[in-house]
């Protein structure tokens, strides 16, 4: 027997003891037929009460947790499964990028489709700020700029920006942007535009103990295990966890991200492309810090041989006391993972991010020379992009499944996304205004 399995045997025996404590084996009895609930690595024993729910979402990132949240506001019944950050890597078996503290917060989107979710996010943030008492957002403001001049998000986007609503200042050479923006050094051709707030950046990690909160606050139950199976039928789903434990819920709803290809959850994989990504963390003084307060957030068209897209977020206060202004982008490097979740598992583990901090440190310094960097470091993510019409992933594949997932730049947009797929299970359509078709659901 494997290591692995006498894990999941010892916890087992555990859970067993504990329950036939608590109740005489011919009180308990099986919800469902056995049968339909296959463990991978021992049959469970019949009297062994397998939890019931209405709904239960795998994936307990920020759009899991936000369908899980707007989930709680309408149903009762529903549980919410997935790991909390790993504290021996070498030991976990999925991980995930929102472990961190900062990510950038835009309004206008590259189509509709995302701006609307963006919006719908950011309107939201305020009730949910209150009603948690946990604070994740920073209204800072969001730069975009592209070094060459014009692209097409900055010709489209004067035209969203009436459309929705959205008051957006345009700087048309080198010379307006320095003159707004003095911390910031950009080239000649350089053309941009500013989103005042509620652009600025999120807190990942506080926003999702915001949603949780809510979520246990009306009933919802939190189970911190990793998933090793899903089984399908016709009475719902029935999951299966590394830790042991089995459950059931007449709906299921995956929000497990990339890991939804690396987990072996679905007959059919997800349209997705998943690649690594490095960001780094440029740690400065609590005084640099205070001089770069007021720093919006930076997305940076940058296309060269050596990167691409840079983004970046003002110095901000990480759990270790320090403050890091943290910056990333695409990479010739990077890699594209297929399906081998060994591969992936050891990118976060053994991952040589620290071989980029040299360049990514430079262009920094690049745009920001006043820079004070204290030290560097580095940090290795996963980013799953969707296909067809490249916004995240909305939608039923089963008569008991729901599957959504992110398209790489969805951690600002992850309230709207829950919105709408909470909409979807309970109402059975996507709220007035949004079209399935822009967020279906692509099989690989």
């Amino acid at each position: 027997m494997d290591e692995e399995s006498n894990f999941n045997l010892a916890k087992y025996s555990d859970n067993l003891n504990l329950l036939l404590d608590q109740h005489p084996v011919s009180s308990i009895q099986h919800p469902v037929p056995r049968t339909q609930h296959p463990v991978p690595i021992f049959q469970l024993p019949s009297y062994i009460r397998i939890m019931e729910f209405d709904i239960l979402i795998i994936g307990k990132g920020l759009i899991g947790s936000a369908t899980a949240k707007h989930l709680s506001l309408l149903r009762k019944g529903l549980a919410i499964i997935g790991p909390d950050e790993p504290a021996d890597v070498e030991r976990a078996i999925v991980f995930a990028s929102h472990y961190d503290s900062g990510r950038v917060q835009g309004l206008i989107g590259r189509n509709d489709a995302m701006t609307r979710l963006n919006l719908l996010a950011v309107n939201h943030y305020p009730w949910l700020e209150k009603e948690s008492g946990i604070r994740f957002h920073t209204g800072a403001g969001c730069l975009h700029v592209n070094p060459s001049g014009v692209d097409e998000y900055l010709k489209s986007a004067s035209e969203k920006a009436r459309q929705f609503g959205i008051e957006v200042s345009f700087y048309p050479d080198q010379a307006t942007l320095t003159n707004a923006f003095p911390e910031f050094s950009f080239p000649n051709a350089a053309q941009g535009m500013y989103e005042p707030a509620p652009a600025g950046y999120i807190n990942p990690i506080r926003l999702i103990q915001a949603q949780l909160n809510v979520f246990e606050k009306n009933g919802g139950a939190v189970f911190r295990d990793t998933v090793s199976g899903l089984t399908l039928d016709s009475s719902g789903g029935t999951v299966t966890t590394h830790e042991g434990n089995t459950h059931h819920a007449q709906q299921i709803i995956l929000a497990a991200g990339a890991f939804s290809n690396f987990s072996h959850l679905l007959n059919r994989r997800l349209g997705l492309i998943i690649k690594s990504e490095t960001v780094i963390l440029a740690r400065v003084s609590p005084k640099e810090a205070a001089r770069l307060a007021k720093l919006p957030s930076l997305l940076y068209e940058i296309d060269t041989p050596e990167m691409e897209g840079i983004y970046s977020i003002q110095p901000i206060q990480y759990p270790d006391g320090n403050f890091y202004l943290k910056m990333g982008c695409n990479l010739p490097e990077d890699i594209f993972f297929e399906g081998d979740l060994n591969e992936v598992q050891h990118w976060f583990r053994n991952g040589d991010s620290d071989r980029h901090i040299g360049k990514m440190l430079k262009a920094l310094q690049t745009i920001m020379p006043d820079l004070k960097v204290e030290s560097c470091t580095s940090k290795r993510c996963l980013l799953p992009r969707t296909k067809k019409h490249e916004n995240p992933y909305i939608g039923k594949v089963h008569d008991h499944l729901y599957v959504t997932t992110g398209n790489g730049s969805s951690a600002m947009c992850s309230d709207g996304v829950g919105k709408l797929m909470a909409n979807l299970v309970v109402e059975g359509y996507l709220p007035k205004g949004f079209d399935d078709k822009e967020y279906e659901v692509v099989l690989g």
